[in-house]
């Protein structure tokens, strides 16, 4: 397929998308909370992770390579958008936008190559459940924001590429992060430690 016909699909697949926005209102409503807030549920289970009684260490230095190929994959997306711009649908006059956006670069979607990096991380670190949820999650973020009218499909494949890499590339070179990963949680229960005899000396002397 030439170039000029994978765009030509590239835009069928996304009318085919967008073309079910302003129709019915609460699969609209439902769309853009997916869209715009749905990535919350990295942070909060990285919080989880981290916070988490069982497994400490393990789940700390899961939660810590995790959001390192998040962050690496976030990295290279906006590389990417910065080297080369794509206009977004809406910017093009394609489609119906749904939420208002800045007219920067479509190509990758931001969003898709942090939640794929989040959803590969964990599959290949072998938190196997945690990682197919996640690419679910990953994957109703991707057509929400083409639903939306934002992204076109190629730019949710563009950051699945991203994120798969990303994970790649921490997860390879996990061995020689360890020691940086280790510290870190061994700083953190340090801190925490006196944070807490501090806390118990405090209410001791009241």
């Amino acid at each position: 397929m030439t170039l000029q016909g994978i765009g030509s699909l590239n835009i069928h697949l996304f009318e085919l998308v967008n073309g079910l926005a302003c129709k019915n209102p609460l699969l609209d409503g439902l769309m853009v909370l997916f869209a715009r807030y749905l990535i919350l549920i990295l942070p909060g289970y990285l919080l989880y992770l981290w916070f988490s009684n069982s497994r400490g260490i393990r789940r700390r230095r899961l939660s810590i390579l995790v959001l390192l190929s998040s962050l690496l994959s976030l990295g290279i997306a906006v590389g990417i958008s910065s080297a080369h711009y794509y206009p977004r649908p809406f910017v093009m006059g394609i489609g119906s936008a749904l939420l208002s956006h800045a007219p920067d670069s479509s190509f990758p979607s931001d969003h898709a190559a942090v939640l794929f990096a989040a959803s590969f991380s964990l599959l290949l670190l072998r938190s196997r459940r945690s990682g197919v949820g996640f690419f679910l999650v990953s994957s109703t973020v991707g057509l929400a924001r083409v639903f939306v009218g934002i992204h076109f499909p190629a730019d949710i494949l563009g950051g699945l590429g991203v994120g798969l890499g990303a994970s790649l590339a921490i997860f390879f070179l996990r061995e020689k992060l360890d020691p940086i990963v280790r510290w870190l949680v061994c700083l953190y229960e340090k801190v925490a430690k006196t944070l807490k005899r501090a806390s118990t000396a405090r209410q001791a002397g009241l």
